[in-house]
C-alpha cells in the first residue's frame, strides 16, 4: 500500500451539494431559496415571527418564577414548646436551637436534601471502589471507570467533611476548625505517595491501591458514627427568649426559635 492509495471508508465523507450551477442541477439559480424577499437573504431569523400577528411566546401566560434564595420557615407555638419541656423532650436550661426542635418533633426534617452523613459514607465507599478498580484494571477503559468513581468520591466527600466540621466547631473557632482540618489534609497529601512509593517499590505494585481502599472502607464504617447535623442549620443556635408571640423557624437559616 502507498499514500496516493489511501481513502477514507466508503460514505465517510459526504459530497457537498453545489449550488447556483444551471437549472438543470434542480439547485441552480436561485439555490434553493426561492423567490425574493427576506427569507432569500441571509442574515435573518423570523422563525418566531407569526406574520404580524401576536406570536405563541407572547400569548402563553406566565406566572411568578422560582426563587432559588428563598427561605422555608416552620412555624413553632410557644405552648408547643412548653409542652415539650414539661415532657422532657426539651431542656429549658440548654439552647434551644433547629436541632433541638427536630429531635423533640416540634418541627420536620429540616431540609430535604441529602445530610452530610450520608455524603461522606457515600463518598468514601465510591472512592474505596475506585481504587480497588486501579488496581485491578487490565484496559484503559477499566482504568478511566476507576478513574471516574475515585474523582466522584473525593469530589463528594472533601466539602462534606468541610461542612460537618463548620457545623460541629464553636462559632468563635469555626475559623480554627477549617484551617486544622485543611492541614491535615495537606499532610495526608504529602505523606500518601512517601507511604504509597515505598510499598510500591518494597512490596508489590497494586499494594498502595489495597491498602488505600482499606482506608476508605474503614472510614466508610466510622461515618455512622458521625452526629446527625441537619444540613439547614448548625447545632449552635440562639437561645429562645420569654416573649409572649410564636415565632417561624428559618430551615435554611440558624435553625433557632426567636
Amino acid at each position: 500500500m502507498k499514500l496516493n492509495q489511501l481513502s477514507d471508508n466508503p460514505g465517510a465523507r459526504k459530497k457537498r451539494i453545489r449550488v447556483g450551477r444551471g437549472i438543470g442541477s434542480t439547485k441552480g439559480k436561485t439555490s434553493g431559496r426561492g423567490g425574493k424577499g427576506q427569507t432569500a437573504r441571509s442574515g435573518v431569523s423570523i422563525k418566531g415571527f407569526e406574520g404580524g400577528q401576536m406570536p405563541l411566546y407572547r400569548r402563553l401566560p406566565k406566572r411568578g418564577f422560582t426563587n432559588i434564595f428563598r427561605l422555608d420557615f416552620a412555624e413553632v407555638n410557644l405552648g408547643g414548646l412548653q409542652a415539650a419541656i414539661d415532657a422532657g423532650k426539651l431542656d429549658a436550661k440548654k439552647t434551644i436551637d433547629g436541632a433541638a426542635l427536630l429531635a423533640a418533633g416540634l418541627i420536620g426534617r429540616l431540609n430535604k436534601k441529602v445530610p452530610e452523613k450520608a455524603l461522606v459514607a457515600t463518598g468514601s465507599l465510591l472512592t474505596a471502589v475506585g481504587l480497588l478498580l486501579i488496581a485491578l484494571s487490565t484496559s484503559v477503559p477499566m482504568l478511566y471507570g476507576a478513574l471516574a468513581f475515585l474523582a466522584a468520591g473525593t469530589g463528594i466527600t472533601t466539602p462534606s467533611n468541610q461542612s460537618i466540621l463548620s457545623k460541629q466547631a464553636d462559632p468563635s473557632r469555626v475559623g480554627g476548625a477549617l484551617g486544622v482540618g485543611q492541614s491535615l489534609s495537606t499532610l495526608g497529601r504529602i505523606l500518601g505517595p512517601i507511604a504509597g512509593g515505598w510499598f510500591f517499590l518494597h512490596v508489590g505494585l497494586q499494594t498502595p491501591y489495597y491498602l488505600g481502599a482499606a482506608v476508605m472502607i474503614l472510614a466508610f464504617a466510622l461515618s455512622f458514627l458521625l452526629p446527625n447535623v441537619p444540613r439547614g442549620g448548625g447545632v449552635h443556635g440562639s437561645p429562645v427568649p420569654d416573649s409572649g408571640e410564636s415565632e417561624g423557624v428559618g430551615r435554611e437559616g440558624a435553625g433557632a426559635a426567636t
